[in-house]
Protein backbone atom coordinates (compact mmCIF):
# COMPACT_ATOMS: atom_id res chain seq x y z
CA UNK A 1 0.00 0.00 0.00
CA UNK A 2 1.48 3.52 -0.56
CA UNK A 3 0.11 6.98 -0.52
CA UNK A 4 -0.44 9.27 -3.88
CA UNK A 5 2.59 10.72 -5.10
CA UNK A 6 2.29 14.17 -6.75
CA UNK A 7 4.21 16.22 -9.13
CA UNK A 8 4.25 19.91 -9.02
CA UNK A 9 5.21 20.99 -12.21
CA UNK A 10 7.72 24.50 -12.17
CA UNK A 11 8.46 23.92 -8.62
CA UNK A 12 11.98 23.76 -7.35
CA UNK A 13 12.94 21.60 -4.01
CA UNK A 14 13.94 25.10 -2.46
CA UNK A 15 10.66 26.58 -3.18
CA UNK A 16 8.85 23.67 -1.36
CA UNK A 17 10.73 22.91 1.29
CA UNK A 18 12.57 26.25 2.18
CA UNK A 19 14.60 25.24 5.67
CA UNK A 20 13.47 21.30 5.50
CA UNK A 21 10.02 22.80 6.39
CA UNK A 22 7.19 22.11 3.93
CA UNK A 23 5.74 25.72 2.59
CA UNK A 24 2.00 25.09 2.30
CA UNK A 25 2.17 28.38 0.76
CA UNK A 26 3.92 26.80 -2.08
CA UNK A 27 1.18 23.77 -2.32
CA UNK A 28 -2.38 26.32 -2.37
CA UNK A 29 -2.12 27.00 -5.97
CA UNK A 30 -2.50 23.36 -6.39
CA UNK A 31 -5.06 22.90 -3.60
CA UNK A 32 -2.72 20.63 -1.75
CA UNK A 33 -2.94 23.51 1.25
CA UNK A 34 -5.49 21.78 3.62
CA UNK A 35 -4.84 18.31 2.59
CA UNK A 36 -1.51 17.96 3.84
CA UNK A 37 -2.02 20.99 6.75
CA UNK A 38 -0.25 18.17 8.91
CA UNK A 39 2.72 17.81 6.96
CA UNK A 40 5.83 19.61 7.97
CA UNK A 41 9.17 18.99 8.69
CA UNK A 42 10.39 17.19 5.59
CA UNK A 43 12.60 14.71 6.66
CA UNK A 44 9.83 13.04 8.92
CA UNK A 45 6.53 13.79 6.99
CA UNK A 46 7.23 13.83 3.38
CA UNK A 47 9.23 12.08 0.77
CA UNK A 48 10.38 14.95 -1.83
CA UNK A 49 12.63 14.36 -5.15
CA UNK A 50 13.33 17.54 -7.81
CA UNK A 51 13.11 16.44 -11.70
CA UNK A 52 15.63 18.80 -13.24
CA UNK A 53 14.77 16.57 -16.72
CA UNK A 54 11.36 15.52 -18.32
CA UNK A 55 8.59 14.59 -15.48
CA UNK A 56 4.99 13.92 -16.17
CA UNK A 57 3.58 15.86 -18.94
CA UNK A 58 7.19 16.10 -19.83
CA UNK A 59 7.92 19.27 -17.21
CA UNK A 60 10.51 20.15 -14.54
CA UNK A 61 9.37 19.79 -10.88
CA UNK A 62 9.13 18.27 -7.76
CA UNK A 63 7.38 15.21 -6.93
CA UNK A 64 6.20 15.24 -3.37
CA UNK A 65 4.39 12.11 -1.04
CA UNK A 66 3.47 12.67 2.18
CA UNK A 67 4.90 9.50 4.41
CA UNK A 68 2.08 6.96 6.04
CA UNK A 69 2.50 7.67 10.04
CA UNK A 70 2.82 4.65 11.18
CA UNK A 71 6.05 4.51 9.26
CA UNK A 72 5.67 2.06 7.19
CA UNK A 73 7.90 2.73 4.11
CA UNK A 74 5.75 2.75 0.59
CA UNK A 75 6.81 0.52 -2.26
CA UNK A 76 8.75 2.68 -4.04
CA UNK A 77 8.97 6.45 -4.54
CA UNK A 78 9.96 8.14 -7.39
CA UNK A 79 8.89 8.51 -11.08
CA UNK A 80 9.03 5.37 -13.23
CA UNK A 81 7.20 6.21 -16.40
CA UNK A 82 8.23 2.66 -17.93
CA UNK A 83 10.12 -0.13 -15.66
CA UNK A 84 9.84 -3.77 -15.40
CA UNK A 85 8.09 -3.51 -11.89
CA UNK A 86 5.13 -1.53 -14.28
CA UNK A 87 4.49 1.96 -15.60
CA UNK A 88 3.01 4.18 -13.08
CA UNK A 89 -0.64 5.33 -13.91
CA UNK A 90 -0.28 9.67 -13.40
CA UNK A 91 -3.49 11.57 -14.14
CA UNK A 92 -3.61 15.40 -14.53
CA UNK A 93 -5.83 16.96 -11.76
CA UNK A 94 -7.05 20.75 -11.19
CA UNK A 95 -7.48 20.46 -7.63
CA UNK A 96 -6.87 24.51 -7.14
CA UNK A 97 -5.49 27.34 -9.57
CA UNK A 98 -2.80 25.21 -11.09
CA UNK A 99 -3.10 21.76 -12.43
CA UNK A 100 -1.12 18.69 -10.19
CA UNK A 101 0.08 15.51 -11.40
CA UNK A 102 -0.67 12.34 -9.48
CA UNK A 103 0.09 8.71 -9.51
CA UNK A 104 -1.23 5.97 -7.60
CA UNK A 105 0.40 2.92 -7.68
CA UNK A 106 -2.49 0.54 -9.31
CA UNK A 107 -0.71 -2.94 -7.74
CA UNK A 108 -0.01 -0.88 -3.90
CA UNK A 109 -3.49 1.79 -4.02
CA UNK A 110 -4.04 3.99 -1.13
CA UNK A 111 -5.64 2.74 2.73
CA UNK A 112 -6.78 4.88 4.97
CA UNK A 113 -3.91 3.89 7.04
CA UNK A 114 -1.85 5.64 4.04
CA UNK A 115 -3.68 8.73 4.72
CA UNK A 116 -4.41 9.30 7.88
CA UNK A 117 -3.54 12.19 9.79
CA UNK A 118 -0.87 12.49 12.87
CA UNK A 119 -3.67 13.67 15.09
CA UNK A 120 -7.42 12.06 14.70
CA UNK A 121 -11.14 12.35 16.12
CA UNK A 122 -12.70 9.07 17.20
CA UNK A 123 -16.34 8.74 15.51
CA UNK A 124 -18.17 6.13 13.49
CA UNK A 125 -16.19 3.33 11.12
CA UNK A 126 -17.74 3.34 7.60
CA UNK A 127 -16.85 1.10 4.60
CA UNK A 128 -15.64 3.67 1.91
CA UNK A 129 -13.57 2.86 -1.65
CA UNK A 130 -12.46 -0.47 -0.29
CA UNK A 131 -11.52 0.99 3.40
CA UNK A 132 -12.65 1.52 6.42
CA UNK A 133 -12.55 4.52 7.58
CA UNK A 134 -13.71 6.77 10.59
CA UNK A 135 -15.68 9.68 10.66
CA UNK A 136 -16.06 12.17 13.67
CA UNK A 137 -19.33 13.69 14.89
CA UNK A 138 -19.17 17.38 13.97
CA UNK A 139 -22.46 18.45 15.24
CA UNK A 140 -25.62 16.20 16.90
CA UNK A 141 -29.40 16.94 17.18
CA UNK A 142 -28.80 19.20 20.47
CA UNK A 143 -25.82 21.22 19.19
CA UNK A 144 -23.31 19.14 20.69
CA UNK A 145 -19.89 17.86 18.80
CA UNK A 146 -16.98 15.00 19.40
CA UNK A 147 -14.86 17.54 18.41
CA UNK A 148 -11.62 18.65 20.43
CA UNK A 149 -12.74 21.54 22.69
CA UNK A 150 -10.78 23.58 25.25
CA UNK A 151 -12.24 24.28 28.87
CA UNK A 152 -12.24 27.99 30.19
CA UNK A 153 -13.75 29.85 33.03
CA UNK A 154 -15.88 31.93 32.54
CA UNK A 155 -17.23 33.62 36.42
CA UNK A 156 -16.63 30.53 38.71
CA UNK A 157 -17.78 28.30 36.01
CA UNK A 158 -15.81 26.19 33.62
CA UNK A 159 -17.27 26.10 30.09
CA UNK A 160 -16.41 24.09 26.99
CA UNK A 161 -15.94 25.26 23.31
CA UNK A 162 -15.08 24.00 20.24
CA UNK A 163 -11.16 24.94 19.43
CA UNK A 164 -11.06 27.24 17.27
CA UNK A 165 -9.90 25.30 14.36
CA UNK A 166 -12.81 23.34 14.21
CA UNK A 167 -15.46 26.47 14.45
CA UNK A 168 -16.30 27.35 11.08
CA UNK A 169 -16.73 23.70 10.84
CA UNK A 170 -19.07 23.26 13.44
CA UNK A 171 -20.81 26.43 12.58
CA UNK A 172 -21.64 25.43 8.60
CA UNK A 173 -22.69 21.58 10.19
CA UNK A 174 -26.06 23.48 11.63
CA UNK A 175 -27.31 23.32 7.88
CA UNK A 176 -26.61 19.40 8.00
CA UNK A 177 -27.84 18.74 10.91
CA UNK A 178 -31.16 20.39 9.66
CA UNK A 179 -31.66 18.10 6.57
CA UNK A 180 -31.49 15.42 8.80
CA UNK A 181 -33.44 16.82 11.99
CA UNK A 182 -35.89 19.23 10.76
CA UNK A 183 -39.44 18.03 10.29
CA UNK A 184 -38.93 19.44 6.63
CA UNK A 185 -36.17 17.49 6.01
CA UNK A 186 -36.14 13.61 5.63
CA UNK A 187 -37.54 11.50 4.19
CA UNK A 188 -37.26 13.55 1.25
CA UNK A 189 -33.10 14.49 1.81
CA UNK A 190 -31.64 16.20 -0.76
CA UNK A 191 -28.88 18.50 -1.30
CA UNK A 192 -26.58 20.02 -4.34
CA UNK A 193 -24.38 17.37 -5.56
CA UNK A 194 -21.39 19.89 -5.31
CA UNK A 195 -22.15 20.74 -1.96
CA UNK A 196 -22.75 17.39 -0.94
CA UNK A 197 -19.18 16.47 -1.68
CA UNK A 198 -17.48 19.62 -0.27
CA UNK A 199 -19.10 18.93 3.02
CA UNK A 200 -17.98 15.05 3.14
CA UNK A 201 -14.63 15.57 2.33
CA UNK A 202 -14.27 18.46 4.94
CA UNK A 203 -16.08 16.09 7.46
CA UNK A 204 -13.14 13.28 6.13
CA UNK A 205 -10.61 16.04 5.85
CA UNK A 206 -11.07 16.00 9.97
CA UNK A 207 -8.61 12.84 9.94
CA UNK A 208 -7.54 12.22 6.68
CA UNK A 209 -5.45 13.72 4.39
CA UNK A 210 -8.22 14.09 1.46
CA UNK A 211 -9.53 16.82 -0.84
CA UNK A 212 -10.42 17.00 -4.40
CA UNK A 213 -7.76 15.09 -5.62
CA UNK A 214 -8.25 12.68 -3.26
CA UNK A 215 -11.96 12.40 -4.52
CA UNK A 216 -11.17 12.29 -7.90
CA UNK A 217 -8.32 9.32 -7.46
CA UNK A 218 -10.22 7.54 -4.38
CA UNK A 219 -14.27 8.20 -5.50
CA UNK A 220 -14.85 8.05 -2.06
CA UNK A 221 -18.19 10.06 -1.78
CA UNK A 222 -20.90 9.11 -3.90
CA UNK A 223 -24.54 8.98 -4.76
CA UNK A 224 -24.59 6.51 -1.80
CA UNK A 225 -22.19 7.02 0.49
CA UNK A 226 -22.88 10.90 0.97
CA UNK A 227 -25.81 10.38 3.19
CA UNK A 228 -24.38 7.64 5.05
CA UNK A 229 -20.84 10.56 5.89
CA UNK A 230 -22.88 13.23 6.39
CA UNK A 231 -25.29 10.93 8.78
CA UNK A 232 -22.57 9.69 11.10
CA UNK A 233 -21.12 13.81 11.48
CA UNK A 234 -24.76 14.09 12.90
CA UNK A 235 -24.70 11.20 14.92
CA UNK A 236 -27.77 10.35 13.06
CA UNK A 237 -27.15 6.23 14.07
CA UNK A 238 -27.45 6.81 17.70
CA UNK A 239 -30.13 8.81 17.37
CA UNK A 240 -32.02 6.13 14.95
CA UNK A 241 -30.71 3.76 18.06
CA UNK A 242 -32.61 5.79 20.48
CA UNK A 243 -35.29 6.74 18.53
CA UNK A 244 -35.85 2.70 18.10
CA UNK A 245 -35.67 2.36 22.26
CA UNK A 246 -37.94 4.80 22.61
CA UNK A 247 -41.19 3.81 20.61
CA UNK A 248 -40.13 0.11 21.34
CA UNK A 249 -41.09 1.09 24.98
CA UNK A 250 -44.11 2.79 24.52
CA UNK A 251 -45.23 -0.08 21.94
CA UNK A 252 -44.35 -2.31 25.32
CA UNK A 253 -46.25 0.04 27.94
CA UNK A 254 -49.32 0.27 24.98
CA UNK A 255 -49.58 -3.45 25.28
CA UNK A 256 -49.49 -4.06 29.28
CA UNK A 257 -52.05 -1.42 29.53
CA UNK A 258 -55.84 -2.85 30.34
CA UNK A 259 -59.29 -1.48 28.61
CA UNK A 260 -60.98 0.63 30.81
CA UNK A 261 -64.75 -0.17 31.76
CA UNK A 262 -67.41 1.77 30.38
CA UNK A 263 -67.89 3.40 33.87
CA UNK A 264 -63.89 4.11 34.04
CA UNK A 265 -64.06 5.69 30.12
CA UNK A 266 -63.83 9.21 31.15
CA UNK A 267 -61.23 8.42 33.64
CA UNK A 268 -57.83 9.45 33.86
CA UNK A 269 -55.55 7.33 36.12
CA UNK A 270 -52.96 8.52 38.35
CA UNK A 271 -49.41 7.75 36.14
CA UNK A 272 -51.30 6.80 32.58
CA UNK A 273 -49.83 8.33 29.49
CA UNK A 274 -52.39 11.37 29.29
CA UNK A 275 -51.79 12.67 33.27
CA UNK A 276 -47.56 11.94 33.86
CA UNK A 277 -45.80 14.85 34.77
CA UNK A 278 -42.99 13.18 33.36
CA UNK A 279 -43.97 12.90 29.32
CA UNK A 280 -41.25 14.49 27.27
CA UNK A 281 -42.55 16.47 24.65
CA UNK A 282 -40.24 16.37 22.32
CA UNK A 283 -40.09 11.95 22.32
CA UNK A 284 -43.64 12.57 21.52
CA UNK A 285 -43.33 14.73 18.81
CA UNK A 286 -40.42 13.13 17.53
CA UNK A 287 -39.93 13.18 13.95
CA UNK A 288 -38.95 9.84 12.17
CA UNK A 289 -35.71 8.62 11.32
CA UNK A 290 -34.50 9.52 8.09
CA UNK A 291 -33.78 6.29 6.27
CA UNK A 292 -29.85 6.85 5.66
CA UNK A 293 -29.22 3.10 5.13
CA UNK A 294 -26.99 0.34 7.28
CA UNK A 295 -26.16 2.29 10.12
CA UNK A 296 -22.20 2.01 10.48
CA UNK A 297 -20.51 1.01 13.68
CA UNK A 298 -18.97 3.98 16.20
CA UNK A 299 -16.04 3.36 17.79
CA UNK A 300 -16.05 3.95 21.20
Amino acid sequence: MAPPIYFLPHLTRDELAPGERLSHEALRPFGLDHTLADCDDVRRDCAMFELSGAGPGNLPGCLLMAMPVDGTAPHRIGYYPKSKGGSQEWQQIAAGEKPVWVCVDPDHPPTPADLVRRKTVEGYQLDLAGGRWIVPVVRNPIGGSGLPAKWAYQGDDVVERIRDEYTALWDAHAEIAALFYEPTGPPGLEMDRTAATEACLRVLAINYRVGRVEQNLLGLVDSESWIAILGASVDLPLFNTLFAEVQDKKKRAAETMTEPSDSESTAISPGSEGSSPGTNPAEENSPPPPEAGESPDRRP
